[in-house]
């Protein structure tokens, strides 16, 4: 996912909403254009505890490598970027992420599928410290096509794979706040 705020993209290559616990991710702040000589960027997390900048990188420090530790489980972080350039003055983005345990942090199961692939809703909704939430589940083969989907508040949904031809599959959950649904790898095999 990336968020463009006053012309500066924070992004990371998970390109979802949330992270592993335990892991550094790569962030990219990038303002419209090449940046210009006398150009800066600083990098911010709130809230503070649960991750830390490891370092910044690259042209002007527009990239940072983030650590989210097991403190930061289920926490939402705020990551900002701002840019100060001569001729544009302070310019700022942010990217939105929360912390999971890995992998899908026991949201869907198994992994490869071969028949059923169970979706626990309410493990999201707790992640995400989010209650009476409408999640919309859809799953589509490699290339595009939507072949499952399910609108649900909570619970286990179920999603037959047992007709799919063996392959990689795209898993979206979304909760119906984030403009972007989290995307997971599925892979089905008989």
């Amino acid at each position: 996912m990336n968020v463009t705020v006053a012309g500066v993209l924070v992004t990371h290559y998970y390109g979802t909403n949330s992270v592993p616990m335990g892991t550094t991710v790569e962030f990219t702040a990038l303002d419209i254009g090449a940046p210009p000589l006398n150009t800066s960027f600083t990098w911010s997390i709130f809230p503070s505890y649960g991750a830390s900048i490891v370092s910044t990188y690259g042209p002007h420090d527009c990239y940072a490598s983030i650590y989210f530790s097991s403190a930061g489980l289920g926490t939402i972080f705020t990551i900002t970027a701002e840019i100060s350039t001569p001729n544009c003055g302070l310019l700022s983005g942010f990217k939105n992420v929360f912390v999971t345990r890995g992998g899908s942090n026991g949201i869907f199961y198994p992994n490869p599928v071969s028949d059923i692939l169970y979706v626990d809703l309410d493990k999201i909704a707790n992640v995400q410290n989010k209650t009476a939430i409408t999640f919309d589940i859809s799953l589509y083969d490699s290339f595009g096509n939507l072949v499952s989907k399910e609108i649900a508040k909570g619970g286990i949904v179920e999603i037959n794979v047992s007709k799919q031809p063996d392959g990689v599959y795209l898993l979206h959950i979304n909760n119906g706040i984030s403009q972007t649904p989290d995307v997971y790898k599925i892979i089905v095999k008989h």
